[in-house]
């Protein structure tokens, strides 16, 4: 919605307002007078957009009472039954037309604080002076001041961040609905907020385990590491049934979240990340990758780091005809991608954007294309490899910090799968390995650690780069075993700003057999 739009609306709704409510005003006024003598209004500067100052002007709810040193009394004495009625129908707030229709403010907006709160803010906080202030904001409609500072700031960026006209209709319209049901008047113990002195939460400094899911070693792996690296550190984590996850029941603490595939996915994760002292995000699933990079700067605003790496590089791995193409620039081989209406057989065919192995299928002969098969459109078909009698799976987990640069790299021969994931292994410094170092020292966009997989001749050194995966593995426990401790590396980098040095001080011809435990979930838990 344009500026000259939201403020046409302003004029013509505070203009109809304060005609067609002055019969209201006046008999305000009178009450006012007659419970709390004058002055009727109460005006007091508070900072408009980019901080300017101008004058507000309410109804006075409240008694000039002084204590014996001549300062005023906390707000919850000088609040008479006369005023809470006024402020629990938000009938104080009427006059604010005025300031609608003069341009200081707007219909909605954040709410407009006090001015002594402006040398207080941090960057995130102070993008909420981006607008002009509002009579009523998304703060308002989602808990008001039964909310702590710092959702109250996270609703109203989220505002500046998502404004429309129709975002604007939907608060006036249950703006309306919480003065009826007259939720979230005033916080626990205090008529109004109490005073913003600062930030008053603790350091940013928690870890959020996204879709953690079954990956129980992975939590365990970060809780270990942030029990060295600070006192006090958290490691949270979400899914969509958090009950029926074990790696949220080993976690510190864990979330329900909507699917990733919902439009409210990233503002959850974002209001949680705020409201719970997250200073570092580690995602683990394809699908919120992208998601979750188009959406960083905000995240950074905050000061919450995702380990995520940069948009047009999770497309590339995402879309694996172009993860050929990333390949070659960097001078590694891929399986060739071949016309479907010239296929050499055997191939191997797989969905272009899938993962764990699911949909992927070796064709042998012209027979096995069956209608089923040429009608899958996301099937791409490539060149087969041999890897029962030639070829091994390699998996390398590689860790690049915030420059892209490569400071460390495990390969796993993966000696058995199961369901698309690891289940026995082992690590190899091999001729890949060297290679990698080499080739892969800087991957434009890469961040965090990077999962890559490669068909490798042990004998012969012929290697082929077959997919990459910009989030931790499902293998990763091993690498992590091996000296890989990519979790301390995280928290060295994004929360302690260290310089991370490069490393191959990993064990060699370490060999991981994976078994199946449990965790037992009762029904009070």
């Amino acid at each position: 919605m344009s500026k000259a739009v939201k403020r046409l609306f302003d004029i013509i709704a505070s203009a109809s307002g304060l005609i067609v409510l002055s019969p209201v005003f006046l008999i305000l006024a009178y009450l006012i007078r007659k419970n709390l003598g004058s002055p009727v209004f109460f005006i007091q500067e508070r900072p408009g957009k980019d901080g300017k100052p101008f004058k507000m002007v309410k109804f006075r709810s409240m008694r000039d009472a002084l204590d014996s040193d001549g300062i005023p009394l906390p707000d919850s004495e000088r609040l008479t039954p006369f005023g809470k009625k006024l402020r629990a129908a938000s009938l104080d707030e009427l006059p604010e037309l005025w300031n609608v229709l003069k341009g200081d403010m707007s219909l909605v907006g954040p709410r407009p604080l006090l001015m002594q709160y402006l040398p207080l803010y941090d960057n995130f906080q102070n993008r909420r002076h981006e607008m002009k202030p509002g009579i009523t904001g998304w703060a308002q409609v989602n808990g008001r001041n039964a909310l702590s500072w710092d959702e109250k700031f996270a609703c109203d960026v989220w505002y500046i961040d998502h404004y429309s006209f129709w975002l604007d209709m939907k608060i006036l319209f249950l703006t309306v609905r919480k003065v009826f049901i007259k939720e979230g008047i005033s916080a626990e113990g205090e008529a109004t907020m109490p005073y913003f002195t600062g930030n008053q939460t603790n350091e940013k400094n928690n870890i959020l385990i996204l879709s953690a899911g079954r990956r129980v070693e992975l939590v365990q792996d970060f809780q270990t590491e942030a029990a060295r690296f600070s006192d006090g550190i958290s490691v949270f984590a979400t899914d969509l049934n958090p009950r029926m996850s074990s790696a949220c029941h080993v976690s510190d603490g864990s979330f329900e979240v909507p699917p990733i595939s919902a439009d409210s996915y990233i503002d959850s994760i974002f209001n949680l990340a705020v409201r719970e002292n997250i200073g570092l995000i580690i995602p683990t699933i394809d699908t919120e990758l992208q998601k979750l990079a188009d959406e960083r700067e905000r995240f950074e605003a905050a000061s919450v780091h995702i380990v995520v790496s940069d948009s047009d590089f999770i497309a590339q791995c995402r879309d694996k005809r172009k993860t050929a193409t990333l390949f070659a620039r960097y001078g590694i081989r891929s399986p060739e991608i071949y016309d479907r209406k010239k296929l050499v057989f055997p191939c191997f065919a797989k969905p272009y954007d899938g993962s764990r192995a699911i949909g992927a299928k070796r064709i042998d002969t012209p027979a096995d294309l069956t209608p089923e098969v040429l009608a899958d459109t996301k099937l791409m078909f490539c060149q087969f490899i041999d890897i029962e009698n030639k070829f091994s799976e390699f998996t390398v987990d590689m860790y690049y910090d915030r420059q892209c640069r490569l400071k460390c790299a495990i390969p796993r021969k993966r000696l058995e799968v199961r369901s698309g994931e690891i289940s026995k292994g082992v690590t190899c410094k091999n001729s890949l390995y060297q290679t990698l170092l080499e080739k892969m020292a800087v991957l434009q966009g890469a961040r965090g650690c990077i999962t890559a997989q490669f068909f490798y001749n042990e004998e012969t050194g012929e290697f082929y780069g077959v997919e990459i995966n910009p989030r931790f593995g499902g293998g990763f426990p091993l690498t992590y075993a091996a000296g890989g401790n990519y979790p301390s590396r995280l928290m060295r980098e994004y929360l302690g700003d260290e310089e991370i040095p490069f490393s191959d001080d990993w064990e060699n011809n370490l060999i991981m057999l994976r078994y199946d435990a449990k965790v037992l979930v009762h029904e009070n838990d």
